[in-house]
């Protein structure tokens, strides 16, 4: 990428362009540029601080006496049908600004003033959401008075899909982050080394436009998410944690791929298996069998929350198991890992909740087909698969890291 002040720079293959044809942008007001490029940055910050705040919230949500509001819902509402479907429009909007660099190669003062006006446009609506966010809580009221029972499961839901809802948004935010951090590798900045052709800044500015549909689902996605039943909100959840291992996995691959000679890929290569189990494990308990069966169709909200309770730290130890074997494998690094520990362990709670439930409703003569019968089948054979597969790999693991006395594994 080239860049000129205040003069024009000759432009190559107008009429007809060229895949090598050199992007050079006219900047008529450096100043204007510095300024756009300086607020950029300062929002990007101020987005990574309220993600920050967002995880410092989750922890207080787990150690103080605190419960969800009754302004709840009414602010969730105000946060999914007004003010986070604004926040697209002001993305496209920023898109305007860059446009003119891209397209037209210059950049002039009131695309830049303009853009500067989004900026402040986005943050006042991050702000708004993030001020009604901070009344999702109030302290415990069972501090001071006596605790109902009879409504206790119905907090503890209120509860859980208050801390849903503040994960969406963080979500929607490291969306928005990820998005700033694209256009401000777009923006014309002279200390940029890289040379681009125009070819190539326009693929990258049409995927960054095409990003912002991740903003609008993040918004249509909550508005569905909250009309959602119980245990259609918990499924939900299952199926987004699969996704994340499915994730995982596509990276653990594309890591093997491209590290082909890395020291010991076979903790890594056996971990492959591992992730596929866990990732069947929470597709078979969210999605319906052949019959149409879902296997936590039948419990209810108490069962439900325990359930979640005993799988949602699932995928972030399967996640840090990986992040500690790629640092171990990576070239060029040396770094002190802890004791491997027996991954079957993971899915014990969760099993032995289902294995009970489902032989519950078995008994029950008005059990449909015994199709809890056959998905108690489905486990077992989950469960045959899982424990042999998970001690290989922690026999072999422990064998590999004990013949290097600093190096060694921990997934709990």
């Amino acid at each position: 990428m080239s860049i000129t002040n205040d003069r024009e720079m000759p432009l190559q293959g107008q009429q007809e362009e060229m895949e090598g044809e050199p992007y050079t942008v006219k900047i008529l007001s450096p100043k204007y540029l510095d300024l756009f490029v300086e607020a950029v940055a300062e929002l990007k910050e101020f987005l990574r601080q309220k993600i920050h705040q967002f995880e410092r919230t989750t922890r207080q949500v787990a150690r103080d006496p605190i419960e969800v509001s009754s302004e709840f819902e009414g602010n969730v509402d105000r946060i999914k049908t007004i003010l986070l479907p604004s926040i697209p429009e002001k993305l496209h909007r920023l898109c305007d600004t860059l446009s003119d660099s891209i397209y037209l190669q210059k950049l002039e003062a009131p695309r830049l003033r303009n853009g500067m006006k989004v900026l402040d446009e986005i943050e006042s609506t991050v702000n708004q959401i993030c001020s009604l966010m901070t009344s999702f809580w109030v302290p415990d009221r069972h501090q001071f008075f006596p605790y109902d029972q009879s409504d206790g499961h119905t907090e503890r839901f209120e509860r859980y899909k208050c801390e849903r809802v503040q994960s969406k948004l963080a979500d929607a935010f490291t969306n928005l982050h990820e998005f700033l951090q694209c256009y401000h590798d777009l923006l014309p900045l002279p200390e940029r080394r890289t040379m681009q052709t125009r070819q190539l800044a326009k693929s990258d500015f049409e995927y960054l436009i095409n990003s912002i549909r991740l903003t609008e689902g993040c918004g249509k996605h909550l508005i569905e998410w909250c009309d959602m039943s119980e245990l259609g909100a918990i499924r939900e959840h299952w199926q987004h944690i699969a996704r994340e291992l499915e994730d995982l996995l596509g990276e653990l691959v594309e890591f093997l791929t491209i590290n082909k000679d890395i020291h010991a890929p076979q903790p890594l290569r056996e971990f492959i298996l591992i992730l596929k189990l866990s990732r069947l494990f929470f597709n078979k308990i969210s999605i319906a069998t052949s019959e149409e069966f879902y296997p936590t169709s039948d419990m209810n909200t108490a069962q439900l929350l325990n359930l979640i309770d005993l799988t949602v730290s699932i995928p972030y130890k399967l996640m840090n198991a990986y992040d500690e074997m790629e640092c171990y494998n990576a070239p060029r690094r040396n770094i002190n890992l802890q004791k491997v520990s027996d991954l079957a362990k993971l899915f014990q709670a969760p099993l032995n909740l289902l294995s009970n439930h489902l032989s519950d409703q078995a008994a029950n003569p008005n059990s449909p087909e015994n199709v809890h019968v056959k998905f108690i089948q489905c486990l077992y054979q989950w469960r045959g698969t899982w424990l042999p597969r998970t001690k290989y790999a922690h026999f072999n693991w422990g064998h590999l890291f004990q013949s290097s006395p600093c190096i060694s594994l921990c997934i709990c």
